[in-house]
């Protein structure tokens, strides 16, 4: 079995599997590319329970000035964000405190703080420039120690949050430091992540990708910041990117959990989350789910009936190239996003059609690339015969939802 360096510890850890090549995942172009393309191997520490990527391209390719992926694009997280925004401010106790967002896209999130004192920090020069004009105070950079040191932001914030982005960042012991220091004392530290469990019992392989250099779980949150002056007080799952999982980590030495957080423990223990076993048979999940999507696509290729995708997701990068997806069987996928329309999908002469076609081509049948948002497009095509097609098992949607899909 092939080896690698586990990214916290350094230590030699198993390669347990390839999905293949891989392009840059957001990089959607006028032309056919593999420009920056990878080996998508993947790895497991059973010390720390860290599942990670082997290789991924440096996080300046992936986020830049031409980062694809808005926020705002979607209802549904308009309306997370709102939700949280609002806990967060029932949760702390002072009439005015201090929030830093880390990643902060379009500004979705920290618009809800803009009479509060709040920074985010966006290293996407594109996304940046939407958030400014939005009235955010924003800074453009990655978040380390350099960015701290010459911004003063050393003990600076009573709430940090981050939603989907603490698992792009490569150098994760830097980053916990660089919270750690940025926290004031007794500070909460709040973010939200793909969770490693829900990946499992969903084998919704498509959250990797290579955006996605880790999948978390408490187990392995826990390991990470054991020896910093950090605690995982509190985690939720969530619904959000198809089975999220929230956590609250303080700035205390005070060592207590909440029953929400022993239940999850004792969930992962469960669910043997951190044993290398677990990770094999998930990867075996992901070979069988790969036969039968692809199985159900040929066959209504067989009967001449076209088949689009719904969602130029980042995520679906890795469905078309794991499963061998090509412009033969899939003739376009709809999305809604200006930044992806009448451009080819990474690395497939596969065009994205501005979803404004969507009732004039009136397709039969369509990949649920989206499979996240659901609930979302379900209500939005409620009136429309459509046959789905999802490497998602339909055993983890709705009872009622399952016979749209094949």
């Amino acid at each position: 079995m092939k080896m690698t360096n586990c990214k916290i510890t350094g230590e030699k850890i198993p390669v347990l599997f390839n999905f293949g090549k891989m392009p840059i995942a957001n990089s959607f172009s006028k032309t056919v590319s593999m420009k920056g393309s990878y080996d998508m191997k993947i790895a497991f520490n059973k010390k720390n329970g860290l599942f990670q990527l082997v290789n991924a391209p440096n996080p300046k390719k992936l986020f830049n000035k031409n980062y694809a992926f808005l926020s705002s694009t979607s209802n549904h997280m308009k309306e997370h964000f709102v939700k949280i925004s609002n806990k967060i401010k029932n949760k702390i106790t002072k009439k005015k405190f201090s929030i830093l967002e880390i990643g902060c896209n379009d500004g979705i999130f920290l618009q809800n703080f803009k009479s509060y004192n709040h920074l985010g920090v966006e290293p996407s020069k594109n996304v940046y420039n939407i958030s400014k004009k939005k009235g955010i105070k924003v800074i453009n950079a990655f978040f380390d120690k350099n960015l701290l040191i010459k911004k003063k932001l050393i003990n600076s914030f009573d709430v940090i949050y981050a939603a989907n982005v603490i698992c792009h960042i490569p150098d994760i012991n830097s980053l916990f430091k660089c919270i750690e220091k940025s926290l004031k004392n007794n500070g909460i530290f709040i973010f939200e992540e793909p969770y490693l469990g829900s990946m499992i019992e969903k084998t919704s392989y498509d959250q990797i990708y290579d955006e996605h250099f880790y999948m978390f779980s408490a187990n392995s949150i826990n390991s990470i910041i054991k020896d910093l002056n950090l605690e995982l007080i509190n985690a939720e799952k969530i619904q959000t990117h198809g089975g999220s999982m929230r956590y609250y980590v303080k700035k205390t030495n005070q060592k207590s959990i909440s029953k929400k957080l022993k239940k999850i423990f004792d969930y992962e223990k469960k669910l043997k989350i951190t044993k290398i076993e677990t990770i094999k048979k998930f990867v075996q999940d992901c070979k069988k789910s790969k036969n039968k999507i692809l199985n159900q696509i040929k066959q209504i290729r067989k009967k001449k009936s076209k088949i689009f995708g719904y969602g130029a997701t980042s995520k679906s990068t890795t469905i078309l190239h794991f499963c061998g997806v090509n412009s033969n069987l899939i003739s376009g996928i709809f999305d809604t996003s200006p930044t992806k329309i009448n451009k080819y999908f990474p690395g497939k002469k596969i065009k994205i059609i501005d979803y404004k076609e969507f009732n004039i081509l009136n397709p039969k049948y369509c990949i649920l690339f989206a499979w996240n948002h659901y609930m979302e497009i379900f209500r939005k095509e409620k009136n429309k015969n459509i046959k789905w097609i999802c490497h998602i098992d339909k055993k983890h949607f709705p009872k009622h939802l399952r016979k749209k899909f094949i």
